[in-house]
C-alpha cells in the first residue's frame, strides 16, 4: 500500500520503489479513481500517476500472450477482431486432489503478498523465462496472431495510401517477423510431433504470404 504524506500527496512505500510501479507484464492493476481492472501487457510507466498496482499474477503466462497478440495494431476504432471468453475450469474434487497432489485453480484467486515484497508475475508456473512456454501452445498462439493480423491486411488493402496506413502495416510487418522468428526458435521438426511440424510449416507459410502482400502496401 501507499502512504499519504502531511500534504495529502501519496508517498512510494520506502525499501521497494516498484511495488507501485507499472514496469512489467502480468500485473493485476486498477484506476485510483473509479472501478476498473486492467493487467499489464508490457512496462507502462504512464499508469503510474493514474492506477495503482494490486498485485502480480501468479499463473497464466500462455493466456496473457493470447491477450497480448489480440490487441489490434491497426484500426481507428482498435477493437480486438476475435472476441475473449473467460471460463471458470470445472470444480475439482477436493479429495482426489489432495491425493494426486494437484492444486486447485478457480480463475480468479485473490491472495496476500508477501510480507517482505511483491513477487514477480508467474511466480508459481514451472516454465522459466527462457522457455516460456510449451511448443503445442507457442503455435496455437501464432495461429491467433496470424489470424488477428490478417484480418488487419485485409482491412489496409481496401484503404489509399496514408501516413497512419504505413504506420499499421510497419506494425504488422514486425508483429508477423516476430512470428516467424518464433516458430523458427522452436526445436526442428525431429524434436516435434508430426502434428506440430506440420502446424509450425503451415503457420510459416501464412506468415511469408502475408508479409509479401504487405510489401506491395508500402
Amino acid at each position: 500500500e501507499s502512504a499519504v504524506g502531511q500534504n495529502g500527496d501519496e508517498q512510494a512505500p520506502s525499501g521497494n520503489g516498484n511495488r507501485l510501479q507499472h514496469h512489467c507484464a502480468g500485473l493485476l492493476t486498477a484506476p485510483r479513481e473509479g472501478p476498473g481492472l486492467a493487467i499489464t501487457l508490457g512496462a507502462q510507466p504512464s499508469m503510474d500517476a493514474t492506477h495503482r498496482v494490486l498485485g502480480p499474477l501468479l499463473l497464466g503466462r500462455g493466456a496473457l500472450r493470447r491477450l497480448e497478440v489480440l490487441a489490434p495494431l491497426f484500426g481507428e476504432e482498435a477493437k480486438p477482431s476475435q472476441p475473449v471468453f473467460l471460463r471458470l475450469p470445472p470444480a475439482q474434487d477436493e479429495a482426489s486432489a489432495s491425493l494426486s497432489g494437484a492444486r486447485r485453480h478457480p480463475f480468479l484467486t485473490l491472495e496476500l503478498c508477501p510480507v517482505d515484497g511483491m513477487c514477480a508475475p508467474f511466480a508459481e508456473e514451472a516454465e522459466t523465462e527462457d522457455a516460456p512456454l510449451k511448443p503445442e501452445e507457442l503455435l496455437d498462439i501464432a495461429d491467433v496472431e496470424i489470424n488477428c493480423r490478417d484480418a488487419e491486411v485485409a482491412e489496409m488493402r481496401q484503404l489509399p495510401f496514408s501516413r497512419d496506413r504505413q504506420r499499421g502495416v510497419q506494425r504488422v510487418e514486425e508483429a508477423l517477423l516476430g512470428v516467424v522468428e518464433r516458430m523458427e526458435a522452436l526445436p526442428g521438426d525431429d524434436g516435434l510431433a508430426p502434428d506440430l511440424a506440420g502446424q509450425r510449416m503451415w503457420l510459416k507459410e501464412r506468415s511469408h504470404q502475408l508479409l509479401r502482400v504487405m510489401k506491395k502496401l508500402h
